[in-house]
């Protein structure tokens, strides 16, 4: 069940555009919520609406003809060198004519009821189950001294690199990308013992580590928990007006968490600032757009991090797995249920491969 390996001239109009996208939870959180609740509601429907089964012909080849990941793009070429139109007008069909000829009734025999069938096993009841997390899996090794973060590229350009005219694929530089709004636990395995995983403003710098929404920033062993806020407009504040304490006040608090001291207050009533101003520095220093990560204790085992709103399609296409962990019985035990190669489509995130039954698992960072 996969592709085998593969608007602002109005003022309020905007503002309330902004406050709006913020409140709305994160695509893949809802996916999370809704593939659960079909377990639980054991609704097969529902489970098939959010998997690659619910792609219609025309949405599915356009999703792999605009894809942005190399690995499927590769795939998908079949070792063809001609133009990717080409190469993928010949292919595309065959990938959905494996998807079109499931059956609901196979989906879910081999997708849906094994999840149903090992919950049971572990004495799940269903219907007394607590949803207490949805998190981006992100296995984490060194390897050839280098951190390893699970990733996908994507790399349009070639360069030339011999006399003759051969070209070669630009290679992608080490960047990760994380969407705001969602959480991500990053996995360190046995190679990153004493190889501090850190997340910081300027490369190896760890005077410089960036702490905000991240868990165990800094940790070689276990897990480390990753959420970037979404950047909002503080309530109730008119953009364009000017800064006073009073606004500045509400939107340091709002924005921070935190009460501004009285020497900042005074600076920024004496600035001449807009709100604007003040709004977008705080963005700046308290919601970055652009990170590092990096070992504090070894050189050169990192790279850069791009972080970015959901909607914003200027990054390759992740093959995402989602971490499902629910709380049942008396005491609570936690499990796990693991949701393998999500991809953005038309439809918003589905996943293309079968869930996976983790089983009872031991209270995580971020869980208890």
């Amino acid at each position: 069940m996969s592709i085998k390996k593969a608007c602002l001239s109005i003022l309020l109009f905007g503002l309330f555009c902004m406050q709006t996208a913020h409140a709305q939870p994160h695509p893949l959180n809802q996916l999370g919520r809704a593939v659960f609740d079909s377990f639980r509601d054991r609704d097969l429907s529902k489970f098939i609406n959010n998997s690659v089964f619910a792609l219609k012909e025309d949405e599915f080849r356009n999703l792999l003809r605009e894809i942005k990941n190399d690995a499927l793009i590769t795939h998908l070429r079949e070792g063809s060198k001609e133009d990717w139109s080409i190469a993928f007008a010949k292919n595309w069909r065959k990938h959905w004519r494996h998807i079109a000829k499931h059956q609901k009734s196979q989906i879910g025999s081999q997708a849906f009821d094994p999840i149903l069938v090992a919950a049971k096993a572990d004495g799940i009841q269903w219907q007394t189950t607590v949803l207490t997390a949805i998190e981006v899996l992100l296995p984490v090794k060194l390897e050839q001294s280098h951190f390893e973060v699970k990733r996908d590229t994507y790399t349009p350009k070639v360069i030339p690199i011999d006399a003759n005219g051969t070209n070669e694929i630009e290679l992608d530089s080490d960047t990760l990308y994380f969407d705001r709004g969602i959480t991500y636990r990053l996995k360190m395995d046995s190679s990153t013992h004493r190889y501090g995983f850190m997340i910081g403003r300027q490369p190896e710098n760890s005077k410089k580590r960036f702490d905000r929404g991240i868990q165990r920033n800094g940790a070689s062993v276990g897990d480390i928990l990753v959420e970037f806020e979404k950047k909002k407009w503080p309530n109730g504040i008119l953009k364009g007006t000017s800064l006073n304490k009073e606004n500045a006040t509400k939107i340091y608090e709002e924005l921070v968490g935190q009460e501004p001291n009285s020497a900042v207050l005074d600076k920024l009533a004496d600035s001449r600032y807009t709100v604007d101003e003040f709004t977008l520095e705080i963005h700046e220093k308290y919601y970055p757009s652009n990170l590092y990560y990096f070992c504090p204790d070894r050189k050169g085992v990192g790279g850069s991090i791009r972080v970015t709103d959901a909607v914003d399609l200027d990054k390759p296409n992740q093959r995402i797995d989602l971490l499902l962990t629910f709380d049942f019985g008396q005491p609570k035990r936690s499990y796990q249920i693991l949701l393998q190669e999500i991809l953005s489509t038309p439809r918003g995130p589905l996943f293309f491969e079968k869930p996976q039954w983790l089983g009872q698992v031991e209270a995580q960072v971020g869980t208890y």
